[in-house]
């Protein structure tokens, strides 16, 4: 579950930088925080 929405993420993110006018290949640094959630 985590694979799959790791990949949607990214492919969200991937669509907003590209309608920026930029894309993954030009970000320097990019922080992650996991967050979980017991009975999800």
């Amino acid at each position: 579950m985590v694979k799959e929405q790791t990949r949607a993420i990214l492919t969200n993110i991937e669509s907003i930088l590209k309608k920026a006018g930029s894309s993954l290949e030009k970000v320097l640094k990019a922080n992650v925080w996991l967050h979980y959630e017991k009975g999800i």
